[in-house]
Formats: C-alpha cells, sequence, structure tokens
C-alpha cells in the first residue's frame, strides 16, 4: 500500500448560513441547525487502481452540549445536484454520484476547532479526478445547539494500491482454475487467469479446484487458508498464492471365507507403489492396483459363492482398484458322483451311487435315501454265465469293496473316501460247471442239486473255509 497527498479545496456551510429555521428546528435533524461543507478532492497521479481517503477535518460547534453526542456524516460522490438534500439522513443520501457515505460520532466536545479524522472506507479512486466529500453533522441534543463547519484543520491523505500478482501451484494429480468474475478497475476484464496475472484492490476472484479420479486433496488454500471448492475470494493489498496437492486414494481388503479360500495378489500398484504379492484380509490399497483373485474349496466342499464387492468374480481373474474390495468364499460339504460301471453285464441295474462328504452314501443325488449294510441297496446288474460279485474301486475285484455281492454298502466304508467324482466296476464271478454222468455219457450243467430235507435245491454258491473263513469258490 502506498500514499499520496490530495489537493483539498473546502467550501464553508452555504455561504455562512446554516440550513435551517431560524428559531426553530430543523425539519429533518429535528435539531437547530447545521452546516452543509463540501470538500473538493482532486487526485494527483499515482499507480495504483483504487484506494481509501483518510481525511482530517475541523469544526466548531455553537452552543455545545458535554452531554450530546453528535453525528458527522459524510458522503463522497463524483457529482452533486444540491447539497441541502443531504441534510437530515444518516449518510445513506441515495444520490446518483455518490460512490460511499458513512457517519461518525462524538461525545464531550467543546466550542473549538476539533480535529475529527474520517476514513471514507475504499471506494475506487481513479487518477487525476475530481470527487466531492459533502460533510453535514446533527446530534441527539434538542437544545440550542448548532454545528458549523469550518474550513481550517482540513487535509487529507490518499491511499492507494498498486497492482500485485497472481501465483497458481498445482501438485501433481490436481489442477487450480482461477477467474476474475469482477473488477474496479476498468481494464482489467473478467476471465479465466493464469499464473503472474495482475491483480487490483477489489478484484473478485472464483476460484475452483480440480483434482484427477483416485487421487484426494492433501492442500486447497488461497493465502495459505483452506479454501471452499469454488469460492470467491477478493484481492487485497497483497499478491494472491493458490496452492493445490492431491495424494491417491487409499481402500482397504476384505476378505471373508467360510470351507473355502481365497488367494489374493496384488500384481501391480502404479500409483501407490503398494507391495506384490499375497494380501491378507484387511490390507491397504490403492487406486490402480491390480489384484488377482482365486478361489479353492476345501476337501470335500464345493464353492457356493464367490464373489467381488458383491458380483460373481472368475476364480484366477484379475480387478483394477476403485473402492473399497470385500471378496467372499464359500462352500458347503460337496456330494460326489460315483458312477458304477457294471463291466459289460446284461443287466446294467443301478447306475450310481452318491457319497454326501463325511456324512454318508445313498441312491439318489438329493440324498434322501441313505445306504447301510441292511438298508437301500442298489439294484444288482446280471451277466449271464457270471455271479455277481459288488462293486470295486478298481477293475477285476481289486482295489476296496465298496457295495457286497447283495448290493448293500459293506460295513466300514469309509464316508470321506472320496473327494471327487469316480467310478467302482462290477465284480463278475464265472458260474461253476457240473459234469454229472448220465445214459448216453457225461453232461455239463450249469448248476448241481442237492436235495435238502427230502427236496432238491439249486445250488447257486459253493463256500469253502479257508484261514479260517468261508470264502465264495470259483
Amino acid at each position: 500500500m502506498n500514499s499520496a497527498d490530495c489537493s483539498f479545496d473546502v467550501q464553508d456551510g452555504y455561504n455562512g448560513d446554516w440550513v435551517g429555521f431560524s428559531g426553530s428546528q430543523h425539519p429533518y435533524t429535528g435539531h437547530h441547525g447545521t452546516y452543509v461543507s463540501i470538500c473538493t478532492i482532486n487526485t494527483g497521479g499515482f499507480d495504483g487502481v483504487s484506494g481509501y481517503l483518510h481525511v482530517s477535518l475541523g469544526c466548531v460547534l455553537g452552543w455545545p452540549s458535554a452531554n450530546s453526542t453528535y453525528y458527522f456524516h459524510w458522503a463522497l460522490c463524483t457529482a452533486y445536484d444540491n447539497r441541502d438534500s443531504y441534510v437530515g439522513t444518516t449518510g445513506d443520501v441515495g444520490d446518483a454520484y455518490q460512490i460511499a457515505s458513512g457517519t461518525s460520532s462524538f461525545s464531550g466536545l467543546t466550542a473549538s476547532v476539533t480535529p475529527h479524522y474520517l476514513d471514507i472506507g475504499s471506494p475506487y479512486i481513479k487518477p487525476y479526478t475530481t470527487y466531492y466529500l459533502i460533510l453535514w453533522a446533527n446530534s441527539d441534543d434538542g437544545n440550542n445547539c448548532m454545528q458549523v463547519w469550518t474550513p481550517s484543520n482540513h487535509s487529507g491523505t490518499l491511499y492507494y494500491y498498486p497492482p500485485t500478482r497472481l501465483y497458481v501451484s498445482s501438485g501433481a494429480h490436481s489442477s487450480i482454475t482461477v477467474n476474475r468474475t469482477s473488477s474496479p478497475y476498468e481494464g482489467a476484464g473478467t476471465g479465466y487467469l493464469g499464473g503472474g496475472t495482475a491483480l487490483y484492490y477489489g478484484d473478485v476472484l472464483q476460484v475452483t479446484f480440480g483434482v484427477e479420479a483416485g487421487y484426494s486433496f492433501t492442500t486447497q488454500t488461497v493465502n495459505g487458508s483452506t479454501f471452499s471448492n469454488g469460492g470467491s475470494a477478493t484481492v487485497t493489498d497483497g499478491d494472491m498464492s493458490v496452492v493445490s496437492a492431491a495424494v491417491v486414494n487409499s481402500y482397504t481388503l476384505s476378505i471373508s471365507q467360510s470351507h473355502a479360500a481365497a488367494a489374493v495378489n496384488r500384481t501391480s500398484s502404479p500409483n501407490g507403489g503398494g507391495a506384490t504379492g499375497t494380501l491378507a484380509s484387511g490390507a491397504v490399497l490403492y487406486y490402480g492396483d491390480v489384484l488377482a483373485v482365486s478361489f479353492a474349496a476345501d476337501v470335500g466342499y464345493a464353492i457356493t459363492a464367490h464373489t467381488v464387492n458383491g458380483s460373481a468374480f472368475t476364480s484366477g481373474s484379475s480387478t483394477t482398484i476403485a473402492s473399497n474390495i470385500a471378496v467372499v468364499v464359500s462352500a458347503a460339504v460337496a456330494i460326489f458322483l460315483l458312477t458304477l460301471d457294471n463291466q459289460s453285464a446284461d443287466s446294467s441295474g443301478s447306475s450310481a451311487i452318491y457319497e454326501k462328504y463325511s456324512t454318508g452314501y445313498y441312491q439318489e443325488s438329493a440324498c434322501t435315501n441313505q445306504m447301510t449294510a441292511s438298508a437301500n441297496p442298489i439294484t444288482k446288474p446280471a451277466r449271464s454265465g457270471y455271479v455277481f460279485g459288488g462293486y470295486f474301486t478298481a477293475a477285476g475285484g481289486s482295489g476296496e469293496q465298496i457295495l457286497s455281492a447283495e448290493g448293500y454298502l459293506l460295513d466300514g466304508v469309509d464316508a470321506a473316501l472320496f473327494v471327487s467324482a469316480v467310478a467302482l466296476y462290477a465284480y463278475w464271478i464265472r458260474a461253476a460247471i457240473f459234469r454229472i454222468k448220465v445214459a448216453g455219457g457225461w453232461k455239463t450243467h450249469k448248476h448241481a442239486w442237492i436235495k435238502v430235507n427230502g427236496v432238491w435245491k439249486k445250488v447257486v454258491r459253493i463256500y469253502v473255509k479257508a484261514d479260517n473263513a468261508w470264502r465264495q469258490s470259483i
């Protein structure tokens, strides 16, 4: 802020006459009289474009009262019509030429020339221009009290503001837009302002901050103080500095898993610099991170749901981070299909049974009819010339036997034996061939007959005792 002297030409109040009615109160002020003075102010040349006035005024009071409060009114105008029209107002004269107005109050004054100081605000003051400072007074006391402005002890100083500068500093991933929406300086213009642009006292600037997707402001200031995005600032007597800075957004990973596991691997972190590799629930993520997500069920379980942020997600696929991430995987007890390979049977019988992991074996996929050694057998297959010997885990009666020759589940079969769909193989035993001699020679018969309690019975199987256990003979 700089200063310069002003030229003052002060006229006494209305050629020495006070405005009012002799012996009666003034119709506007309610008091006996007041003088209207006009100071003609001539500004010289200066390098600013706006400023304010500090004026020292002298006055003489007629019949002052120490208990009264005196009000000195002023209006700064570029011209005036009739100075008498200002009397009786409180500073807001409504004149088309007025650019500023105000009131100052004083008390305990004496009947002498007393300087009083008025600051005429911050109107737009032009160099080499004539202004008119119109002055009048009244008091709150209705007694005989006349206020008289005198031409003595008047002086003034014009304070003005040279142009200042706009400084803009936008950090990476952020931006700043400054628009001048109004200016008291006629040559300033409005619109977008770049860094280094001249500013003028009283300019109104709108400041807008921008930030890239995935980033948030850490700094958003005007002259060091946090500033609302899109807000307006008025230029005063210094440079204006607008600063912004941003940081990449961070997010959180959550993993929920039941009888299954979700493997989350960060494969890249271009913005946040996060470490790559396997991440645990609660890990910090950054905007733009790339995560590969895969799912696996626990042994004996099958995945029923696998989602990322509530949407089904393909195991082994990747996702790019722009928010918090919730990975959910759950599994239920698996049901495995055990196909019954009847090994060239003539009549196929049942085609499959089902293992519900760690629960049991069933005739159907709904797992309602549980098989035991005495309940819910399969329909056995049949093959000409052979006797059915049950179902085994491998062909030819090798491996572990699962179903008996009668089609029942063998006792002791582990309910968690299978962890995937498999085939069971029928075991066929060639039927015994008997030769008997009858009239005409030896004859081959498929079955032998024995007489039991006087009744002939067909022999279906022959058992022999070996190792203290009865075993079916071929």
